[in-house]
């Protein structure tokens, strides 16, 4: 099965393909995919599980890195109808599919990079302005965000979708891609909009941020030691400063919530650079000729983002870690007594 020539068509985000005139022979990437969307589906879908059932883990935070969660598994929908359609393109002949797989190759795929952006814009107002954040942020309002960031991409992308499947789709033969030669100003804005401002503005706002919680962690620390000598000169046993152990409690709450924001924005920014710098270099300029090895490694990187988000999501949360281990240790003691 994985043996066959297939037209080299790795997908972007808005279901073109990277190289539309190579055709090679390529088994390796129907295996990544694939391989790459079951542990996607597998390991976001339990650790979404995870922040849904445990009531200690539903901060408002924690709304928006379960959303991203959600989202990537929707998104392995995507790796499984590229496999379809590389391994047994005649099931993309139906129109129904493949107006459902154009869907999720520009409507879905874009969500989740944009709950990024939104991670960031929560980073920035907690670090930022720390006394509003605490008085206006809840979970409510963090899943309204989240449905706003759905909406706009659905208002941005789905028309062109729409359009293409009524007046503009290609003949079977072309194979289940989206003509954006027909819409060429609608393909650049929603590639401009949805795939490569929030890969910039999550970078940028990345150094932004690190230059601000360093200059917080300072402050706070500074304070703390002014209020420690203040009780030093109060009496040989003074006793605790609750304020001293809010700043300090805040301290740790912020630096936890800020490597959590690092590990995924770095993450993002380091698998979807190539991606997006090639396809607005593909969508701008007449590319004659691709270095298939550039091409493999955007794929491949791609493919890996959304396995990773859960994986450093465990990695940067040690309670969701005690959390799991506890689960673990549950499911061991069941097993054992059986």
């Amino acid at each position: 099965m994985f043996n066959t020539t297939v037209n080299f068509s790795v997908e972007l985000s808005n279901g073109t393909t990277l190289s539309p005139q190579s055709r090679v022979v390529w088994p390796f990437d129907s295996i990544m995919t694939l391989t790459c969307s079951i542990l996607m589906a597998i390991l976001n879908s339990a650790l979404a599980a995870i922040f849904l059932v445990k009531r200690d883990l539903r901060s408002a935070f924690a709304s928006y890195l379960t959303a991203l969660l959600l989202f990537n598994v929707l998104v392995s929908i995507h790796g499984f109808l590229y496999v379809i359609k590389s391994q047994y393109p005649v099931y993309m002949r139906s129109h129904r599919l493949c107006d459902f797989r154009l869907y999720v190759s520009w409507v879905v795929t874009g969500i989740p990079l944009n709950l990024h952006v939104l991670i960031t814009i929560n980073r920035i107002w907690a670090i930022a302005f720390p006394m509003s954040y605490r008085n206006h942020h809840s979970p409510r309002l963090a899943w309204m965000l989240v449905a706003a960031v759905t909406v706009y991409v659905h208002v941005v992308c789905l028309p062109g979708v729409v359009l293409d499947g009524i007046y503009y789709r290609m003949p079977v033969e072309k194979g289940c891609v989206i003509n954006t030669l027909a819409q060429p100003r609608w393909n650049q804005t929603a590639m401009l909009l949805i795939f490569e401002f929030p890969v910039a503005f999550i970078g940028v706002s990345w150094i932004y941020l690190l230059a601000k919680q360093r200059r917080h962690r300072h402050s706070v620390g500074t304070i703390a030691l002014v209020a420690m000598g203040t009780q030093v000169q109060d009496g040989p046993t003074p006793p605790r400063n609750e304020n001293t152990g809010k700043m300090q409690s805040n301290r740790r709450r912020f630096s936890r919530g800020f490597v959590v924001f690092s590990a995924l924005t770095l993450s993002a920014v380091l698998c979807w650079t190539p991606y997006e710098t090639y396809y607005v270099i593909w969508a701008f300029v007449d590319l004659n000729e691709t270095d298939q090895r550039f091409v493999m490694l955007c794929l491949g990187l791609y493919l890996i983002q959304p396995v990773l988000d859960p994986v450093l999501i465990v990695l940067t949360m040690p309670d969701l870690r005690r959390t799991i281990r506890g689960i673990f240790d549950k499911m061991k003691a069941v097993f054992t007594r059986s």
